[in-house]
């Protein structure tokens, strides 16, 4: 009896063991789908302070590039991913000194803006990173793409990513943060795509600047307030394309120069009106030799409207008399409409006055360089004068102007640095070409040709209204400093 009421009371605890059991682990798979569905929640719907801060910044907006009512005439609603709008654009053609000219530009920048309180950058990179060190889950010098990514895929909460958090982007100097201006160079990056600052690592910590103008190998896009561009006399712009593929970039698949050259005039004249079979040979070409399109290249960089010109139509330059009354309404109208998408279109042989037009329309004619300023300066029109490159003061690094050797800006044209290791040069070669060969490149750039001319005009005007509106007149070569 007593071995047998020992069993029994075994019996029953084994089972209500088992009941425990069963009831902590139901209890435990409850809690789980609960604190799934809660987490769910929690990066789906429920916002708290600290995700209405994020999607509150203005790079976190999806729609921005909208344009003031009086700004939206034929824009294109596009979407910029990090920013409010891109305010300057210099659209760089390939080929024709568009690196030259951001290098320039930011130069420009630094010999004639002043940090906030004569700061230097070395002053920025201390005040950043303090205040870096005071954000605690947010770091200043994360990379606006990769932080959009994570935001796009819910990913800010987890623990190894708390540190990456957006800051704040536009700050102008109410913090000791200032992030100074900047041109950046994009690359082939999409207008749509630009970033709104970048972060460039110094010797010892990085620094966090501001793009205010930005520059990429992209065509005119009327998503932009202000566009700039340079353009080159079309034929030498061609032969420079194919030196860049064969010095430069040697590819196997490039032929002889008059074998590239047909290849691409006889699909223009095959297919003037282009469309699908036409756009499928060219992809075809470019797969075949992987070299620059050399087929009016600068009218599609520029949008320039060309397809319903009458056959016969030249705009000639700079004289343009004796026209009748409907090609002086087609010549104003192509003139208008040139002028109306860019702020400033330049010309690789009038370099200097391009990049001084450029950067004095940029800041509004609140800074006009002295090297661009030849108002009082004699010998503008000297062939030695401003050939050489010289030096100047740069105010990030030296705002009292003490013209230490290391703090100061080179200023010039070197072959050696700005010609990406060219040996020949499409306006020297031209000269020398056969008679065939120039109808080749003139077939291929016939629209260019057009373009350049009006073009030219164009820039004429917009550097006669800005002298007049600045009571200036810019420098044809670099108004050098004495020394």
């Amino acid at each position: 009896m007593n071995e047998g009421k020992t069993d029994i009371r075994s019996d029953t605890s084994v089972s209500k063991y088992g009941e425990v059991k069963k009831t902590i682990l139901i209890f435990c798979v409850l809690f789980s789908i609960l604190t799934l569905i809660k987490m769910s929640a929690f990066l789906h719907g429920i916002e708290d302070d600290e995700i209405v801060y994020l999607r509150n910044q203005p790079w976190q907006q999806k729609n921005e590039g909208r344009l003031r009512d009086d700004e939206t005439d034929g824009r294109r609603n596009q979407r910029l991913v990090f920013m409010d709008n891109v305010t300057h654009f210099l659209s760089h053609i390939p080929k024709s000194g568009g690196t030259y000219a951001s290098s320039m530009l930011q130069k420009l920048l630094q010999a004639t803006v002043r940090l906030p309180n004569n700061r230097t950058e070395r002053d920025v990179m201390m005040a950043q990173a303090t205040f870096n060190r005071s954000m605690h889950d947010r770091n200043f010098f994360a990379e606006p793409e990769f932080n959009q990514s994570m935001f796009d895929e819910g990913l800010y909460w987890r623990p190894q990513w708390r540190r990456r958090r957006m800051p704040p982007v536009d700050l102008t100097g109410e913090t000791d943060a200032y992030t100074p201006p900047f041109v950046c160079d994009e690359g082939l990056i999409a207008v749509s795509k630009f970033q709104p600052y970048l972060v460039r690592q110094q010797r010892i910590r990085p620094i966090r600047l501001k793009c205010e103008m930005w520059v990429a190998e992209g065509p005119w896009n009327d998503i932009a307030h202000n566009v700039y561009t340079v353009l080159r006399e079309p034929l030498s712009h061609v032969l420079s394309q194919y030196f860049h593929c064969t010095e430069v970039r040697i590819r196997e698949e490039m032929p002889a120069m008059d074998v590239w050259l047909e290849a691409y005039a006889n699909l223009k004249e095959e297919f003037p009106n282009k469309g699908k079979v036409y756009n499928d040979r060219l992809a075809a070409l470019r797969k075949r030799f992987r070299c620059y399109n050399p087929i009016d290249s600068e009218s599609v960089y520029t949008a320039f409207r060309y397809e319903h010109l009458p056959e016969e139509y030249s705009y000639p330059y700079p004289n343009t008399e004796n026209r009748d009354e409907e090609t002086k309404k087609l010549d104003k109208s192509l003139f208008e409409d040139l002028k109306r998408r860019f702020q400033i279109i330049g010309d690789t042989s009038q370099m200097t006055k391009t990049i001084c037009a450029i950067f004095i329309d940029f800041t509004q004619g609140k800074h006009i360089p002295d090297i661009c300023d030849c108002t009082h300066a004699n010998g503008d029109g000297d062939e030695d004068h401003g050939s050489r490159t010289f030096f100047i003061s740069n105010l990030y690094t030296d705002p009292h102007t003490l013209s230490f050797q290391n703090n100061r800006l080179k200023i010039g044209y070197t072959p050696e640095q700005n010609s990406h290791g060219v040996k020949h040069h499409g306006s020297a070669y031209l000269k020398e070409m056969a008679p065939d060969q120039r109808e080749l490149l003139t077939t291929l750039r016939s629209n260019d040709l057009l373009l350049y001319n009006i073009s030219r005009a164009v820039f004429a005007e917009q550097i006669r209204d800005m002298e007049a509106r600045y009571g200036i007149r810019v420098c044809d070569r670099w108004n050098q400093p004495k020394t």
